[in-house]
């Protein structure tokens, strides 16, 4: 009985460093993708403003 609790317990670990990994990569790849649209928008800014359109 003791074994499964610990083999519960175990997983129940995993699952939840699992899911904080998730997060943390979502909201890595969130920022990253915020960031390059910042950098893209400055850069066709730029360029825009550089054709007088």
């Amino acid at each position: 009985m003791y074994g499964n609790q610990s083999l519960a317990a175990t997983g129940a670990g995993i699952t939840l460093f699992g899911v904080n990994w998730a997060l943390g990569t979502l909201a890595a790849v969130v920022v990253a993708l915020v960031v390059a649209g910042c950098l893209l928008v400055r850069l066709s800014g730029r360029s825009a403003r550089r054709d007088g359109s």
